[in-house]
């Protein structure tokens, strides 16, 4: 008894004066017949395992038996052993038997019953756990008992048993005094298949199907627990009613989080609405944040029960703790009801002057949540004046969150919220010490938009930013680099500029030291900064030298800076650092390098020969692609400085075997023919192309035939006459590219009527190429550098290229109860969320999205052929003939019509899709019909169907008698395929009206 008392707290230990020994080990069972030994049970032994593998093997039931399958176990009781007969095949057909063997704790036939199998495996644990009197009463019971469920209750003690379809045995010990309250519980749980009560012999339908249904409510029961609480019967949604209703405030709370946490995995917990909502009334402020957060996600559902909670929100605004007055606030503000917005605006006027720092921030957020929503009421109640207010407030968070609110507003609205004055910028700058790093981030982001009014405005605001360079977060850092730039083209005095510009280099070049990712946005901003300030890194080009684990991403990068800055004092080392990059194992960094050296050599003339010199060495490596980049470059060397270097060409010629890619063939035809005075072998050269001239690529072609020609007109001889010849014949005659046809007939006319023109047209002296690298367009670069630190300064496009205004709608409390009302007509729940686009002029109201406006057909005003009127009108009224209850994304609508004696399927595409357009081509295909209709053409073109957009296409049909079926009724079956998976093949049946009979 020792041993259970220590299992037993303190204050229930005088539970355990009226409890009989229950658990009190049995004595010895009865010697074996023939043995002088008692038996020694297993479970007794001190080396006896933890746990037993028990297997029992199954006999061939009647399905087996009737396909004729074999019994491939075998089972050796003695040993412990199963053995696996497994059929193999050999390589020469041979049929060969491998026999695997497993061995376990006990192994069983089929011919083995319950009542030999518990015996073996059950009977001596329960006669070791138990005293021999409860030990029998165990036994028997255990030994009879099925699928019901049993109370033992022995005349002397607290202990009862409890056996259904997975408990084996059950046992509790419980106080006499006081049955309800168990002390302690030893189970024995069967974890095996369905099928674990009944005899392996017996079949019977209706016993197997009883005991599935068991052990799927038992298991059901038995796995509930507070990290899984997943809504799958109105059973569980009814228990958690009950748990939130309970008087326990613990039990309450633990409700609580299981809600939640079904809410969180997606289930369905909104009936439990009105019970959620009453445990708003508490001082528990995990419990009150768990509440809120129920609240925000199925308020937009429940808008008539979330009115109930307002008079708690009103409350809670005014409650002491100012934790729980902004927790109210937050979440007012969080929740896109309009309802719910009514009853905002006093307690957010209240929180906006509140005495707590904390709260005034809060809620200067919530003010532009609030005005996301309705923005006349934000206007109206005067909102953005105390916002304008807060920007001197004496807390510097507070202070950031009325800059973040006001632009987020002044972004929403389209006109300027936030005015900055020399006065306004002084105190933003103020707040910036004490801000946190995102906080300076909201604050430097709208001081780059102030424009000075002179130069020592301008010094003053950078001389306030310059210590934000040394942050250690690379946002605020690239925010201050921002607002530095700005302000400094309104200096005048070229030294002080020279001496700021000097200053950005180190935190720049400490960015580098990051990781990669960050590394990697560090360069791309760095790329824009040097296109407008090219000296703030002049000295520094040896930071961006690769590191052999730098990934290739950052490579890339690295080596486009490189070639930015590289000059005259730097070319050499520079040189080398390309040198040695195109010697790596990765291909498309190899290329990179080897166009770097040719862009050096053509930028800076004084290394034009070193740069050659090193692509020469590069062709000796005979490395196929190192070969075929260094002749494509040394050809745009050879138009940057014209009869120079042509002394290499014999190199490059001995590398013709192993040109397989279309630019560099190119640039080798061009090399030949642009040279062809030079190489004596030109002909042969160019006749060794001409082989595969049907199989090149147009840019090859192209290159070939104008190389062609110079030699003509360079070597008028016989072997250039016939390559011309051949070349041409095949231009003109037998190519379908119009631009090889006709350069062709160009060529062709030119040298049949006048050869010296040719030459003056072909032989013409080029101009030379610039050594420029392609630079950012200077409007362009103004912009980005207005966003750096952004995701505009990563794809160095402007932000509205790639993000759209787009917003979710305010719920309205009416369009929720009509899409309620809808949702169950159909059956299905319907989606309330409405996506809106903000006007892109200023003072515009929104608008919802609708197709797109026809493009005027600039063709036919050209050729002054007007359309008729109503051709521009909105998609005709078609009947639906695949609704958006088929889930695919897509309705379509679709009626036969005839117009000047032909028949038409006038159809209209309708895309429901959130974010991916709806693309043609699509294929159509009939089934045969009454009218033996089928369409012109399988492929119907569909330009892209914006989302929320719809697209009308009509579809031309032609009679055809073979396909004629009057017994298919006056039905016209359509199978439509779409490019996108998603979408797959609609079918649809469209009505024959019989007006539409010619």
């Amino acid at each position: 008894m020792s041993d259970v008392f220590n299992l037993v707290d303190d204050e229930d230990e005088f539970l355990l004066q009226g409890v009989d020994h229950a658990f009190m080990l049995s004595p010895p069972l009865p010697s074996v017949p023939g043995t002088s030994e008692p038996p020694v049970l297993l479970a007794t032994r001190p080396d006896a395992p933890k746990i037993r593998v028990i297997v029992r093997k199954r006999p061939l039931n009647k399905k087996e038996l009737d396909r004729g399958e074999s019994d491939v176990l075998e089972c050796d009781a003695d040993a412990s052993c199963l053995y696996l007969n497994a059929p193999r095949v050999t390589v020469d057909l041979t049929l060969n038997i491998d026999r695997h063997s497993f061995r376990f704790d006990d192994v069983f036939d089929e011919h083995v019953d319950n009542d030999q199998l518990y015996e073996r495996a059950i009977q001596p644990l329960v006669g070791t756990a138990f005293r021999q009197d409860v030990y029998d009463v165990a036994a028997a019971t255990a030994h009879r008992c099925r699928h019901f469920n049993i109370m033992a209750q022995p005349s002397h003690g607290g202990f009862s048993l409890h056996v259904s379809s997975h408990y084996i045995l059950c046992f509790a010990l419980r106080a006499t005094s006081e049955l309800q309250k168990t002390l302690g519980q030893l189970s024995f749980i069967d974890l095996a298949g369905s099928e674990r009560w009944a005899d392996t012999y017996d079949n019977d339908k209706q016993t197997r199907l009883e005991v599935r249904s068991g052990d799927q409510q038992e298991l059901a029961g038995g796995s509930r627990n507070a990290s899984a609480h997943l809504m799958q019967t109105p059973g569980e949604i009814h228990e958690l009613k009950l748990e939130l209703n309970a008087v326990d405030k613990s039990k309450k709370k633990d409700a609580v989080k299981k809600v939640i946490a079904a809410m969180t995995v997606g289930k369905d917990v909104s009936p439990l609405f009105p019970d959620v909502i009453n445990q708003m009334q508490t001082d528990d402020m995990e419990l009150k944040k768990l509440v809120y957060l129920y609240l925000i996600n199925y308020a937009k559902t429940q808008p008539d029960l979330a009115i109930m909670a307002v008079n708690t929100f009103v409350k809670d605004s005014q409650d002491p703790n100012p934790l729980i007055r902004a927790l109210a606030v937050r979440t007012m503000g969080c929740i896109r009801v309009d309802k719910i917005t009514e009853y905002l605006c006093d307690p957010l006027h209240r929180c906006l002057k509140d005495e707590d720092p904390y709260v005034r921030k809060t809620a200067a957020v919530c003010v532009a949540k609030l005005y996301d929503i309705s923005a006349e009421l934000v206007e109206d109640r005067g909102f953005l004046d105390m916002l304008k207010d807060l920007l001197g407030d004496a807390n510097p968070m507070v202070v950031a969150n009325a800059v973040a609110a006001l632009s987020e507003i002044q972004e929403l609205g389209g006109k300027p919220v936030l005015d900055l004055t020399l006065g306004t910028v002084s105190k933003l700058l103020r707040a910036l010490n004490e801000c946190t790093e995102w906080g300076q981030v909201f604050i430097l982001d709208s001081v780059v938009n102030y424009m000075p009014a002179d130069a020592k405005d301008a010094e003053a605001v950078v001389e306030r930013v310059l210590p934000r360079l040394q942050h250690a977060n690379a946002a605020v850092v690239l925010s201050a680099i921002k607002v530095i730039l700005r302000n400094i083209q309104y200096i005048g005095d070229e030294s002080v500029r020279t001496a700021l510009l000097r200053k950005l280099a180190p935190p720049l070049v400490t960015l580098l030291g990051s990781e990669p990712e960050l590394q990697y946005v560090a360069l791309r901003n760095i790329s824009i900064i040097i296109q407008a300030q090219p000296s703030v890194l002049a000295n520094d080009v040896k930071v961006f030298f690769c590191k052999y684990n730098d990934p290739s991403y950052v490579k890339m990068e690295k080596l486009d800076i490189m070639m930015r800055l590289v000059n005259e004092r730097n070319i050499d080392q520079v040189l080398l650092e390309f040198k040695e990059y195109a010697t790596e194992v990765d291909v498309d960094f190899v290329r990179k390098a080897v166009r770097a050296i040719g862009f050096c050599a053509i930028s800076i003339q004084s290394a034009a020969e070193r740069c050659i010199n090193v692509l020469l060495e590069l062709i000796q490596t005979k490395v196929n692609y190192v070969v075929q980049e260094s002749i494509i470059v040394i050809k745009d060397i050879f138009r940057r400085y014209p009869n120079r270097y042509e002394s290499i060409i014999g190199t490059l010629c001995d590398s013709l075997e192993s040109l397989d890619e279309p630019e560099a063939k190119a640039s080798m035809v061009w090399i030949i023919g642009e040279y062809s005075e030079r190489i004596d072998n030109a002909d042969e050269l160019l006749e060794q192309f001409l082989e595969t001239f049907p199989e090149e690529t147009a840019a090859v072609q192209l290159a070939l035939m104008t190389a062609t020609v110079k030699l003509f007109l360079k070597k008028p001889m016989e072997k250039p006459q016939q390559l011309i010849q051949l070349v041409l014949t095949y231009a003109t005659q037998e190519t379908d590219n119009p631009d090889l046809r006709d350069r062709a007939y160009i060529y062709w006319r030119l040298l049949s009527t006048d050869p010296e023109a040719a030459k003056d047209v072909v032989l013409a002296e080029k101009p030379t190429i610039s050594g420029a690298q392609d630079s950012t367009d200077p409007a362009l670069l103004e912009e980005l550098l207005r966003e750096l630190g952004t995701l505009a300064s990563v794809y160095h496009k402007p932000a509205a290229s790639f993000v759209s205004k787009m917003r979710l709608a305010v719920h309205r409390a009416d369009d929720l109860a009509a899409a309620a009302v809808r949702g169950s007509q159909n059956g299905e729940p319907e989606m309330t969320s409405v996506v809106v686009v903000e006007a892109s002029q200023a003072g515009s109201a929104p608008t919802a999205i609708a197709a797109p406006a026809a493009m005027p057909d600039l063709l036919g005003d050209l050729l002054d052929v007007r359309a008729p009127a109503g051709a521009m009108s909105a998609a005709p009224d078609l009947p639906v003939v695949f609704g958006e209850d088929k889930g695919k994304g897509v309705v379509l609508r679709a009626a036969l019509t005839h117009a000047a004696d032909a028949y038409i399927l006038q159809m209209s595409v309708c895309n429901l899709s959130m974010d991916v357009p709806v693309e043609g081509p699509l294929l159509i295909q009939f089934n045969r019909n009454a009218l033996g209709l089928a369409p012109a053409s399988q492929s119907v073109s569909l330009d892209a169907v914006l989302p929320g957009a719809t697209a009308v296409v009509c579809v031309p049909l032609v009679q055809r008698q073979e396909l004629v079926a009057p017994d298919q009724g006056q039905v016209l079956q359509v199978a439509l395929k779409f490019p996108r998976a998603d979408v797959g093949v609609l079918y649809f049946a469209s009505p024959i009206a019989s007006n539409v009979h010619l």
